[in-house]
Order: C-alpha cells, then structure tokens, then sequence
C-alpha cells in the first residue's frame, strides 16, 4: 500500500509542473493542474478540461 502511495506521489511531481506550464500557455487557470491530486481519475480530469475548453493563445502567423 505504502509502495502504491510512492508511486502516485511520483507521478505528481513529475507531471504537475509541465501541467501547470501548459495551463498557463493555453490561457487557463493555472489552478487546474491541481486536479492531478484526485486520486485515480485526477490525469482524466486534468486531460478532459484540456481537451474541452476553449484555448485563448494567439497565433503566430502575425509575427
């Protein structure tokens, strides 16, 4: 059980700052990325608010 616990806190840390950099970069709340925390659906929670909202990034043709 305390193995499976190691192994979740793992993947947090690994995963939570590039999700919280892509928040940011998409133009949502950063804030988000905390939904990595629900255990066992938190990474298709986190994935689904991606996939589903609209992002407000601008466009690089203008450059």
């Amino acid at each position: 059980m305390q193995e499976l616990l190691y192994e979740t806190l793992l993947i947090i840390i690994l995963l939570f700052y590039p999700t919280w950099r892509i928040y940011g970069r998409a133009g949502l709340n950063k804030n988000f990325s905390f939904t990595l925390l629900i255990p066992f659906v938190g990474i298709f929670v986190c994935a689904a608010i991606l996939a589903y909202s609209a992002w407000h990034v601008k466009s690089l043709e203008g450059k």
